[in-house]
């Protein structure tokens, strides 16, 4: 469906699906959204009808009532959501160095999910590679580092629950 693969090319329709999903489930007002992407709110519907659909993939539902807009669903689908499009719209868009993360992907994780919590990614993998002497490739890296951002995020914003770690490890 063309609404589906257009969520991955627009910066603006990553950005807010970004926000439902991190913020599930507290919901957003379509004014708070119109406002933080300089655009109306029958811009936002329009963006939000393209989300609901991209969302239903990861069998998850949108909810729209008076106090605004959410993602229902479990906190392992959430992150799967939010996993497809770091991997897709930072990722895998950009050549690859010996780093495996190159600079402008690097810039643009930094930008979304804050230095810190990218360099602690980028410490624990090394960590863990070291442990088990051996570096871990495409596409597991990408996979691996795109849980530990969601992860790390979800807990930041106190949408962790308790099945987490077990979601976690199976994915």
């Amino acid at each position: 469906d063309r609404s589906i693969r257009e969520i991955l090319r627009s910066k603006r329709l990553i950005g807010i699906t970004t926000d439902l999903l991190t913020h599930s489930p507290e919901p957003l007002s379509i004014n708070a959204l119109a406002e933080k992407y300089f655009i109306s709110r029958s811009s936002i519907v329009v963006d939000l009808k393209k989300i609901e659909a991209w969302v239903t993939s990861f069998s998850l539902k949108m909810i729209k009532n008076h106090t605004g807009t959410y993602i229902e669903g479990s906190d392992f689908n959430i992150r799967m959501a939010l996993k497809d499009i770091i991997t897709y719209s930072v990722l895998n868009n950009y050549q690859m160095t010996d780093s495996r993360i190159d600079r402008f992907s690097r810039v643009q994780l930094i930008k979304e999910f804050g230095k810190t919590n990218v360099a602690n990614c980028m410490n624990l993998i090394s960590i863990i590679e070291e442990e088990l002497h051996c570096s871990i490739s495409e596409p597991y890296y990408t996979n691996l580092f795109s849980h530990l951002l969601v992860t790390i995020r979800r807990s930041d914003s106190k949408h962790f629950s308790n099945d987490t770690c077990d979601d976690f490890i199976r994915a």
